[in-house]
């Protein structure tokens, strides 16, 4: 719904829902003009029963403090192709019952620090990211203390080359992590040491030349790994089938070196097509006692 007038259209909003009929979703689109999210807006929305609002091709750059009402009833916040710079660190804490953001094609430098603030929030999207090359994602802004209730993570399409040690560990409860098309090429240490309770990881159509121990530590409920499209090797890529769950234990001199351990990978899923994999043997396969399908 497009209004050139923002109070014609909360007076819409408010006469639509009092009189006819309890909408439960509202997609809204605002010209150039309107620089800012409409507070007013929003505090009608606030009254209503509506749970997902979205803000299409909204030329806002930044997110305020207080700027976000209290929405008891919102569930579902969506700010897709919208070109966002800065979120406040506290502009979503008066949205409690949020369960899930969509941040799509922003000029976000990574995850906003208010998304730790919210205790129900299940999945975040944040795919396409729209930034310069070289501008690294950081998945873990503000204060190490605070980790994320989400058990859904979506950074399809945006810029990651890197993934840091320990660099997802501000999302513990993850079940879903979707990195598919990031030009992801290097992966530092233990990066999924934290996840244990992921069991869906997809990192298709990027760069990644190869896996060891270390890289995959932690994923002891893993049960689908998609790597199609990426750039392994026979040699490089050796590890990811021998592959077991380990833990990363830290030593003074070298910080979280993998200690490998008599457990098989749980993973039944595995898609590796389009890579440089060639000259196998049954050997490599040795500790997927659970792979189902291979592809």
């Amino acid at each position: 719904m497009v209004s050139p007038n923002i109070s014609n259209f909360t007076d819409f909003i408010r006469l639509w829902n009092n009189a006819f009929v309890s909408t439960d979703s509202v997609i809204s689109t605002f010209t150039e003009t309107v620089k800012a999210i409409p507070k007013m807006l929003l505090e009608v929305v606030a009254c209503t029963h509506i749970w997902h609002f979205a803000f299409y091709r909204c030329k806002f750059r930044h997110i305020s403090f207080n700027v976000i009402p209290h929405m008891k009833s919102i569930q579902h916040l969506e700010f897709p192709q919208s070109p966002f710079e800065t979120i406040h660190p506290e502009a979503c804490d008066l949205i409690p019952s949020v369960k899930k953001i969509s941040l799509t094609s922003t000029k976000l430098p990574g995850i906003p620090e208010a998304i730790f603030c919210l205790k129900t929030l299940a999945c975040v999207n944040m795919s396409y990211r729209n930034v310069p090359p070289g501008v690294e994602f950081n998945f873990w802004p503000g204060s190490r203390n605070r980790k994320s209730s989400a058990y859904k993570l979506i950074t399809s399409g945006s810029m990651v080359t890197l993934l840091r040690d320990r660099g997802l560990c501000g999302f513990p409860n993850l079940n879903e992590l979707h990195m598919d098309g990031c030009d992801l090429k290097i992966l530092l240490g233990c990066p999924f040491i934290c996840l244990k309770k992921l069991k869906v990881l997809s990192l298709q159509a990027n760069k990644i030349t190869e896996l060891n121990e270390a890289t995959l530590a932690g994923l002891t409920s893993l049960l689908m790994l998609n790597l199609n499209r990426n750039r392994l090797t026979v040699s490089k890529g050796m590890y990811l089938f021998r592959w077991c769950p380990c833990d990363c234990v830290t030593y003074p001199s070298t910080a979280h070196n993998c200690v490998d351990k008599p457990v098989n990978s749980s993973a039944e899923v595995l898609f590796a097509q389009h890579n440089g994999l060639k000259k196998w043997t049954r050997a490599i396969f040795s500790r997927m006692r659970e792979l189902k399908c291979w592809i």
